[in-house]
């Protein structure tokens, strides 16, 4: 996927950028480019984490979730847990929102827009 590549492509210029850093110092000219180049890397590493934290987040809600296999086993423990069950599903609400929202603005909307 677009998403893992560039995730590879990201880790691999980690070292480089490192590197480059250092040698950049030894003409202005370098330098400048330099700057444009790492300033561009850091939008995107920055972007990558925080693509990692949406993933982190449904993984969460997936494990929330889980409780839904006990309520099949337990359906009387449905009517205790009510109070609860509500709580996750307005929490569930706002996280579904606050995706929909990112996607449209994180590297798998701008992706999609290729």
């Amino acid at each position: 996927s677009v998403g893992k590549s560039f995730s590879v492509l990201i880790s691999q210029l980690d070292t480089l950028v490192q590197f480059v850093s250092v040698a950049s110092q030894l003409h202005p000219f370098a330098n400048l480019a330099w700057q444009v180049v790492s300033s561009l890397y850091t939008i995107a590493r920055g972007q990558l984490d925080r693509d990692g934290r949406i993933g982190d987040l449904t993984n969460m809600m997936e494990d929330v979730y889980t409780f839904v296999d006990d309520v099949k086993s337990f359906p009387s423990k449905l009517a205790s847990q009510e109070e609860t069950i509500k709580k996750i599903m307005f929490q569930t609400i706002e996280c579904m929102l606050f995706i929909q929202e990112y996607s449209g603005h994180g590297f798998c909307g701008a992706c999609s827009t290729f």
